[in-house]
């Protein structure tokens, strides 16, 4: 069963959103995100990111842009994700990332062949930071990537994207043997 933190264009808190899925005993929860990063991109493509602590200046930027707050107040989030054990949950989380990258990575290349495998990261992202189950956020394309803004607009592409993310949380809930 899905669950949605929302069915249209109304803002839903950080916090609201893991609280939402903690609320309805999720799974696993999984932010879908369209990237549109400042400055030129060359290239574009997907990205899953799991909670952790960050000392990458990257990616503390980027998580201050996401979180809405500054780089400071990133650095003293991630000293204070550095004090929690979240040592299963981590694990679980890089799982569900690691399936959710191939399976969406899969489903964007049937349409765009060349769209680019930018990995499993880490950061303090604060939608993540609540979740009680696995957790992740999914940077499924980017908007300021030509090629990808042009495919966001058929519905061939977002269906591929859909599916792959789809497929992404059944091999992660149903492992193959």
């Amino acid at each position: 069963e899905v669950y949605l933190t929302r069915d249209g264009d109304y803002r839903v808190s950080l916090e609201q959103r893991a609280e939402l899925a903690n609320a309805a005993g999720a799974d696993v929860f999984i932010s879908i995100h369209l990237n549109d990063a400042k400055g030129e991109i060359r290239r574009g493509g997907v990205t899953t990111f799991v909670l952790d602590a960050s000392n990458d200046a990257r990616l503390l930027e980027r998580a201050a842009r996401e979180n809405g707050i500054s780089i400071e107040e990133v650095s003293e989030l991630s000293l204070l994700l550095a004090s929690f054990d979240r040592g299963a949950r981590v694990s679980a989380s890089l799982r569900l990332a690691e399936s959710l990258q191939r399976s969406t990575l899969r489903g964007g290349r049937s349409v765009l062949p060349h769209l680019h495998d930018r990995g499993v990261r880490r950061a303090a992202f604060q939608v993540l930071i609540g979740a009680k189950m696995p957790a992740v956020l999914l940077e499924a394309s980017f908007l300021n990537v030509p090629e990808e803004r042009e495919a966001l607009r058929t519905e061939r592409y977002k269906r591929a994207l859909a599916r792959g993310i789809a497929r992404g949380i059944l091999d992660y809930l149903y492992p193959a043997e």
